[in-house]
């Protein structure tokens, strides 16, 4: 189980990492599962699949380009050994510890590009318009975000208790001049196999990795519950992995995850919640303020 004083760090910070939390035999298995997958998606150049350098789209569509992959869901990759890896004792422990019955809300695999550098700019999971309400989330998160290496990954970059405040002002100048930059408070938290990252994805964060490094990382969401539900990907690839047939085929600690995804109406606005919250809490709209397309998806 998570320690209070660890529940608190995440709550404050928006990350926590937990150390060797997955067991060495168990990283190996899954070590090689991630491997078949990236080399499938590299061969088919698979609709999902994460292609750098951000900063020139010219550069050519080839695997060497590629940094990950997509829901790992899809028929085509779909091996429960990788799934399954949410029924680990650390990360049931985290789940269960910080939200209120854990949804799951898609999972891919990173690796680092052959042919050039990781480099992925400075941002938050949720929609610039929602800044003046993220002082007042509640206690209560709504997700989690977790990255679980499988080889060293120095990656990933933040700055911590973004999640639950307004940028300030030089960090909104830092992020206009570069967004690639340096930002006041920013913190490099490498990882080493079996570490696993917990993050608050409207925390401010970004990644960076050199050409050829050995990063091979589960990285899986999670919603609460309660928050409404905003279906991601094609329609009959959710309808799949919401099936009984599907879920069925997963470890009975992980079963409920993907159960959860069935019963509910799709929402028009996935972070509507929020606004509903913050305005209970007393906040105003700023004068300019204008409610965020209904076609966001974080």
């Amino acid at each position: 189980m998570l320690a209070q004083n660890q529940i608190d760090a995440f709550r404050r910070d928006g990350v926590l990492i937990l150390r060797q939390a997955i067991p060495a035999a168990i990283r190996l298995e899954l070590h090689a599962a991630a491997q078949r997958v990236r080399r499938s998606a590299e061969a088919q150049l698979s609709a999902g699949i994460r292609i750098d350098p951000y900063r020139d789209q010219t550069s050519p569509r080839h695997a060497d380009f590629t940094w990950g992959v997509n829901e790992i869901t899809r028929p085509e990759f779909h091996d429960p050994v990788l799934l399954n890896a949410i029924g680990l004792p650390a990360i049931q422990s985290a789940l269960s510890n910080l939200l209120d019955q854990p949804r799951a809300w898609g999972q891919k695999i990173l690796w680092a590009p052959r042919a050039c550098a990781y480099d992925l700019h400075w941002h938050r999971d949720i929609a610039d318009a929602y800044d003046s309400m993220l002082p007042f989330k509640p206690l209560a998160n709504d997700h989690i975000q977790f990255n679980a290496a499988l080889g060293h990954d120095p990656s990933f970059r933040v700055v911590p208790g973004t999640h639950r405040r307004c940028l300030s002002v030089a960090e909104r100048a830092a992020m206009t001049a570069d967004r690639w930059g340096p930002i006041p408070g920013e913190v490099q938290l490498p990882l080493e196999p079996g570490d696993i990252l917990l993050m608050d994805a409207h925390a401010l964060h970004r990644g960076s990795v050199s050409a050829g490094a050995d990063r091979l990382t589960l990285h899986f969401s999670f919603q609460a519950n309660w928050v409404p539900l905003w279906p991601w990907g094609e329609a009959d690839h959710f309808a799949r992995i919401s099936s009984e047939a599907f879920i069925a085929s997963l470890d009975p600690t992980v079963q409920p995850c993907y159960r959860r995804l069935t019963g509910h109406q799709a929402a028009s606005d996935q972070q509507a919640w929020l606004i509903a919250h913050a305005r209970a809490c007393g906040w105003q709209p700023p004068a300019d303020w204008q409610p965020p397309r209904t076609d966001y998806a974080a």
